[in-house]
C-alpha cells in the first residue's frame, strides 16, 4: 500500500467514524451530531482530493509540504475550496444543490460551535433537527 493510499484509507475511516457518530447522536446530542456530520462531509471531500494528489488537500494559503502534510501540521482546504478543486481537477464535483445544502450544515455547525443554535432548545429544537436532516441532499 502506498503512502497516499494509506493516508486516504485513514481519512475515509475517520469520515465514516464521524458519520456514525453523527447518526448515533442525532436524537440526544444534536449539536454533536451536526458537528460530526459536517466533519465527515469535509473528510470525504478531502479523501477524494487525496485520490488525485495530496497537495490538493492543502489550503492555497500555504505552500504544500509533504513532511508537514503527513505530520498534520498544515491548514486543509475548506468546503468551498474542495468543491471548486474537485470540479476543476477531476470533473466530479458536487451539484449546486448539494453544495448549498452542505453550506447550510456548515452554517449550523458554526453557530453550534461558536455560539448557540435554536436546535438546542426542546420543541423548537426537535423541529429544527428535522429540518436540518431533511434539508440534506
Amino acid at each position: 500500500m502506498t503512502r497516499s493510499t494509506d493516508l486516504k484509507k485513514r481519512l475515509v475511516d475517520n469520515a465514516i467514524d464521524f458519520l456514525s457518530e453523527s447518526i448515533d447522536s442525532l436524537a440526544n446530542r444534536p449539536k454533536h451530531s451536526v458537528i460530526a456530520f459536517y466533519t465527515s462531509v469535509e473528510l470525504f471531500l478531502k479523501a477524494r482530493l487525496l485520490e488525485e494528489h495530496w497537495s490538493l488537500v492543502v489550503s492555497r494559503k500555504q505552500e504544500p509540504d509533504w513532511g508537514k502534510f503527513v505530520s498534520g501540521d498544515f491548514q486543509s482546504v475548506s468546503l468551498d475550496e474542495s468543491c471548486r478543486l474537485l470540479d476543476k481537477v477531476s470533473g466530479s464535483g458536487l451539484t449546486e444543490k448539494e453544495i448549498r445544502a452542505f453550506r447550510e450544515v456548515r452554517n449550523d455547525r458554526n453557530k453550534m460551535v461558536h455560539f448557540f443554535h435554536d436546535a438546542e432548545s426542546d420543541e423548537d429544537g426537535r423541529r429544527l433537527r428535522e429540518e436540518i436532516a431533511i434539508g440534506l441532499p
